[in-house]
Order: C-alpha cells, then structure tokens, then sequence
C-alpha cells in the first residue's frame, strides 16, 4: 500500500479504482439514500415534538441498527427505549442536538460528556443522528478514533487535526476535512464518502509468509499452520503445557500475524477473581451530573467482538492467558453456548440484547497444566476448544532450546544437554523444565545460574515440597557434569486429555 503522501497525490486514481472494484454506485447508493429518508422522519421536529410512541421506538431502533451505516453495538440506547421515561430521555437530547441553539460542535460535545449526555450513548449514535438529519454536511463515518474511525482516515489522506480538541470539535473538524478532500470526486454523495474511506482503510498489506514467523519463534511451518487449520475449523484454541514452554509467547506472535492488515488483537488475563462481569459486560458506577449511577459496561469480550463486526474483512484475536486459574464456565456463562454455535445469537444476561461471536474473531488460550491437569477442565468447554500441546519432550518444542542455543548462543549448548537431563528424571511432565528460562538476550553462563537458581529449582522445590534430598538431585553443577538423576516417583496426577487436539 501507497504511503499517505502518495495516497493523498493519487486521490483521484484511488476513487476511480474504488469504483471499478466494488462497483460503485450500485443498489447500494439508492438503498442508503431510502434508509436515511426513513430514518429521517423520525428525527423531524413533528416527531419529536408530538411523537407517535409506537413509530418512534420502532424508527430509533433502526437508527441503533445497520441502516445507513452500523454505529455498532448500542445496548444503552435500547435501554432507554424500553422505558417511557428512557424515551423521554432520548427524545430531548435529540431535540437538543438537532435544533438546539449555538454552534453544533458545542451541542455535539454536551451530548458526548455534559449535561445532555445519555447513559450508555456516546459519539457513534450522536453523529448518526446528524448525519441523517443534516446530509449536506455530515457523512455517515461515526467515530473518530479506532482503527475505522475518521482520524486514521485523514492519516492516510495526509492530513491531521490540531492538537487539543474538544471530542465533540474532534468529530465535526475530521467530518469537515474529510468532506472537503472528497467532496470533488464523491460530490454530494456522503454514503460514497463513507464505502470509500472503508475500502482505503481496509487495502491489505501483501500476506506475510508463515515460514518467516516460524524461523523467528524456532517453531515448525507445519506446527504454526496445523494451529491455523484448528482455528479455522472451531475459532478457538488452548495451549497448554507445564510453564517456561513459549505458551503465551507463541500465542501473542501468531495473534500479531493472523491479524495483519487492520486487525486487532486484545489481551487479558484469568485469575481467581475474575468473572463474567469482567469479561463479558456488567453493572459498574458512573458519576452523571453528580449522582452515582449504574449502567452496564462491556467486558473485553464484548468489545472486541464489536470491533470485528465493523471491521469483517479482518482477523481479530482475543487471547486470554491462564484460562483455568478462573472459573471458567462461570466466567463464559452462556458464551459456551456461542463458542459452539458462531452463527447464532443469545441474550446476554445483563444487557438483555442479542449478541453473538463474529465469525472473523478468534481466541487463543493459555493454560498451565502445573496448575491444573486438562483433564480436570469442564468437558463441555473441552469439547468447544482443540488443544494444543507445549511440552518440552514432545516436537517442536523439544528441540526448540538447542535450536536457539546454536543461532544465538553455540558456547552454551550444554544448557539444552542440562535441561533434557533433568526432565528426563521428572515423573511428572506438567512440571517439566520450559526452555523459556533461558531464551535471553546475551545469554551467559552467569544468566543460566542466576536462572537455575532463582527460577527453575524454586519451581521444582514447589513440587517436591517435604522431599528436599529430591531438589538436591537437580543442582546445577551436578547435571552439568553428566550426572542423571534417578527418575523421581510417579506424582499420580491424572493424566493429560488432548481434548480434540487432532487434525480437524
């Protein structure tokens, strides 16, 4: 793709190829215009002054909809519409930023933070509602920040907002450059604007090869793409295995490569405490017009599943480290149901909307099995999830440690010879030794004790808690030496259940 200079010399090229590729105008043009129109008489002044109750609800559910153009998802706003006084809410702060006095940045700013602001609406529905009701001047392009959002298109067009404006002046002074850029290529056509910034954002990058993401994580091409193969068969995959393997490592690179292009990859992280309400959506305070009130916020979850709606062309990743230190069922709640089932929706349990999983959205799990066997994992999350294994005696991640050590390190290969040894002596391999311990830059021969020591033996002393004669066996200078430890006990911990680990 172009660099935004050249992009913004070559606009004209760009809107003639646009048209050719999707065939613009099409249906399209004249189905936008007839949603607007539609939409429109809803925002009329007859329609909020003496308002038809049932009309109204049932055009401002069209607003909060696809129809000329998705504002995303809007749980607030069909919150509001549900009660007589929600709607009361909502017809006032319309009326306010449609027809109110003074300068509309001023209004649309007050909508967005101030005192006119709605309790779960934001920028999106507000500059909706204007882009419907004042065509001349505002295109159907919602947000100003993201990803999608209108800055990142004058990025590409070469052109910037000054520093330091209010979100309200944001959202009208992007609307008005970009306008004024397309305005003579895409003359009164705003819903043109609008597919052409989408198309110009969303021009690819050529494919990055996977063998290039393999050579750089020491991992197999054929390893990284059976991955790819079980993500495209269910969308949702576990890594698991005994820590210090690369789980998460891993995990954060192929999310980076499947999402190039635009897509979006959210981190978070399980532990005891977390729930539902953390991950999916629920009820937190917000401070309105200085009284405390409760509104439902979205999880993560929920977030970047709206980011992949708008965004469909994409891979978006959500990868979520230490699946099972949580509850996990309790955590999903009725997302088991929709990690089966990608092409249906459910009622969420707080927003009482319709929701489901895009089909472009994927998930990578982490899970340390020193932590909790697999097998121990609820079976119907197992059933939704393959499982792939990061064991240090099993391939790739077997040879990986002296694989590195030769590129990086050549004097220091006896650390694979060390590392092999003792787990060769560990009954238990979900505690076996990872290489991640020694994967360090400038790795020395002080680094590798200074990691024994500090890092693996407290490890194993965990496990041979009330046996110390058995840490003794695994110290450093002993296996350097060629000693091999005789093998420990059998633990008797269950053993691993690769859940649908083969081929899909």
């Amino acid at each position: 793709m172009a660099e935004p200079t050249q992009l913004a010399d070559q606009l004209g090229e760009l809107v003639e190829q646009f048209r050719t590729e999707v065939d613009y105008p099409d249906e399209g043009r004249a189905e936008s215009d007839r949603e607007r129109d539609e939409l429109a008489i809803a925002l009329a002044p007859d329609a909020l002054d003496e308002p038809d109750v049932r009309l109204l609800r049932r055009l401002l559910r069209r607003l909060a909809g696809p129809a000329y153009g998705s504002p995303g998802p809007q749980p607030g706003f069909y919150r509001l519409l549900q009660s007589a006084d929600g709607l009361v809410r909502m017809i006032a702060t319309l009326r306010y930023l449609l027809y109110g006095a003074g300068e509309v940045e001023v209004r649309l700013d007050d909508c967005i933070r101030g005192e006119h602001k709605l309790p779960g609406v934001g920028e999106a529905m507000m500059v909706k509602a204007l882009a419907v009701h004042d065509p001349a001047r505002w295109f159907p392009g919602y947000v100003t920040t993201g990803k999608v959002g209108k800055l990142a298109t004058l990025d590409l067009l070469g052109d910037e907002l000054p520093t330091g404006l209010e979100p309200g002046f944001a959202a009208a002074e992007s609307n008005d450059l970009i306008r004024r850029r397309l305005e003579p290529y895409l003359p009164d056509d705003p819903w043109g604007m609008q597919e052409f910034s989408w198309w110009l954002l969303h021009q690819r990058p050529p494919e990055a090869p996977l063998r290039d993401l393999a050579d750089r994580l020491y991992l197999s091409e054929e390893f990284l793409s059976r991955i790819l193969r079980l993500l495209d068969d269910r969308g949702q995959v576990v890594f698991y295995g005994p820590p210090g393997t690369g789980k998460t490592f891993v995990a954060r690179e192929f999310a980076g490569h499947i999402a190039r292009g635009g897509g979006t990859v959210e981190k978070v992280q399980f532990h005891p405490s977390y729930a539902y309400e953390d991950f999916v959506e629920g009820y937190r305070p917000r401070l309105v017009n200085g009284q405390v009130t409760y509104e439902v916020v979205d999880g993560p979850l929920k977030r970047i599943a709206a980011t992949a709606e708008e965004r469909p062309d994409v891979t978006h990743v959500l990868v979520v480290d230490e699946l099972n230190r949580a509850n996990v069922p309790k955590v999903l709640g009725e997302l088991l149901f929709l990690l089966e089932y990608r092409d249906e929706e459910i009622r969420l349990q707080y927003s009482d909307v319709p929701f489901s999983l895009p089909a472009n959205l994927r998930i990578i799990a982490t899970m340390n099995t020193a932590d909790r066997s697999i097998a121990l994992v609820d079976t119907a999350l197992r059933r939704r999830f393959h499982f792939v294994p990061f064991f240090p005696d099993t391939p790739p991640i077997d040879s990986l440690l002296r694989r590195w050590l030769a590129d990086n390190a050549p004097e220091l290969g006896w650390v694979a010879d060390l590392v092999d040894r003792a787990n060769s002596a560990l009954a238990d391999r979900n505690v076996a030794i990872g290489p991640s311990h020694f994967l360090r830059k400038r790795l020395s021969e002080d680094l590798v004790r200074l990691a024994w020591e500090n890092s693996v033996l407290p490890f194993l002393e965990e496990h041979f808690f009330g046996d110390p004669d058995q840490l003794k066996r695994f110290d450093l200078d002993r296996l350097r030496s060629g000693s091999l430890p005789e093998p420990a006990a059998d633990t008797g911990m269950l053993g691993e259940v690769a859940g649908s680990a083969g081929e899909p």
